[in-house]
């Protein structure tokens, strides 16, 4: 809700107020990871008028990843998650935006999160923006999509050709 309404601090405390009452015993404030990428979502939104916020939204992912590898397993990271996280980036326009999203799709890949191609279209479009030092690293993204499309391609059989 709050992110559609492009009301990224109420979010942010709501998360916060959520962490807040679980950690005193609220078994039902218990926040999930939905929950953190609603966040980041609504971060997303408002990266115009709110440069800061993709150090906001780099807080927050960090801050979830950090619960879940000290035991917060309901915290799991998912393709959504990275997704909306690597959106945040490409909406910064930040210099070192292109950086940080390479380095988001290795921290996916060490929590064997399958990232799906909304996501490498969302790093290309931070690659093609940032200069033509990126460009290497952009084509080899597209190959490897392009080449996970193919094998992932149904097979053409007599009933769909």
């Amino acid at each position: 809700l709050y992110a559609k309404n492009n009301m990224a601090d109420m979010a942010e405390r709501t998360l916060a107020r959520m962490e807040e009452q679980y950690r005193r015993g609220n078994k039902a404030a218990l926040p999930r990871t939905i929950h953190y990428t609603s966040v980041l979502d609504a971060l997303a939104r408002v990266m115009k008028s709110n440069p800061a916020s993709d150090l906001k939204a780099d807080r927050i992912l960090k801050s979830m990843l950090n619960l879940y590898d000290t035991g917060s397993r309901h915290l799991r990271p998912d393709a959504v998650l990275f997704t909306t996280a690597l959106n945040c980036y490409a909406k910064s326009k930040q210099k070192d935006s292109a950086d940080r999203s390479l380095a988001l799709l290795d921290l996916a890949r060490k929590y064997n999160v399958e990232l799906d191609i909304v996501a490498y279209n969302v790093v290309l479009r931070t690659l093609s923006t940032s200069g033509e030092k990126y460009y290497d690293q952009a084509m080899e993204i597209l190959r490897k999509v392009s080449k996970r499309a193919r094998i992932s391609a149904p097979i053409p059989t007599h009933t769909t050709r």
